[in-house]
């Protein structure tokens, strides 16, 4: 829903570190952030705050204008790093939505839509890497996000950092599980996504090249779609 908090210094962007276009000769490993770097985040959109306060407002018969408010509210109560704010079962539960999850999302899978470049820049890629992802995103939307989609055959493995590590943010502490999990060090792999905090600051301060997406143009060294890319 929302990228989670993180407490940064006040150094520029380039001082940080200049972004890595090209990887260099031990690199073993392209991995992805998925939501804003594969598949735009419309789905996420549509899901939390129409679908859920659609559900919301006919199971408490209430305005849906209403419903959006208290979903709101509530997806604020709980603490951004907590694991569960990702979990759709969570929310089903926690509202007392007696729909089956799976079923519902399943229902607006077409709202999913990958950016266009992805599947080529992937094909060419795996050709060459070994492909994984890593993700804040949910196993419950794995289905019409990574199967339905045909992005997952491009990935030997794919981790969900809010399932697998039950961590609810991309922090050092994730990229440190991700590192160990791997058995691989820092500098045999390179990680691609679109948040400039947790997608590339943070993969930095444990060592790991970083490139930072930005499809909008706004921030410098960074790319403007995966076709920039020079693997």
């Amino acid at each position: 829903m929302w990228a989670c908090s993180l407490m940064v210094g006040r150094r520029s962007y380039e001082a940080e570190t200049a972004v890595r276009f090209r990887a260099g000769p031990k690199i073993k490993t392209v991995c992805f952030d998925l939501d804003g770097t594969l598949v735009d985040k419309g789905f996420d959109d549509y899901f939390w705050f129409y679908v859920v306060p659609h559900l919301l407002s006919k199971y408490r018969n209430i305005d849906f204008n209403y419903a959006i408010e208290l979903c709101v509210k509530e997806y604020e109560s709980l603490d951004r790093n907590d694991y569960k704010w990702y979990s759709p079962t969570y929310w089903f539960h926690r509202f007392g939505i007696k729909e089956n999850v799976a079923s519902v999302i399943n229902s607006i899978g077409d709202k999913v839509k990958v950016f266009p470049e992805v599947k080529n820049v992937l094909e060419r890629l795996s050709k060459k890497y070994k492909l994984m992802l890593f993700t804040l995103c949910t196993r419950e939307f794995f289905p019409v996000k990574l199967y339905r989609t045909g992005l997952s055959i491009y990935f030997s493995e794919i981790i969900s950092i809010t399932d697998d590590f039950k961590l609810g943010c991309k922090s050092e502490e994730a990229f440190r599980k991700l590192l160990k999990h791997t058995k691989l060090n820092p500098d045999d792999m390179i990680y691609i996504g679109n948040d400039y905090y947790s997608d590339y600051l943070i993969p930095i301060r444990v060592g790991i090249k970083s490139i930072l997406v930005d499809r909008n143009g706004r921030q410098t060294n960074s790319i403007k779609s995966l076709e920039e890319l020079k693997l």
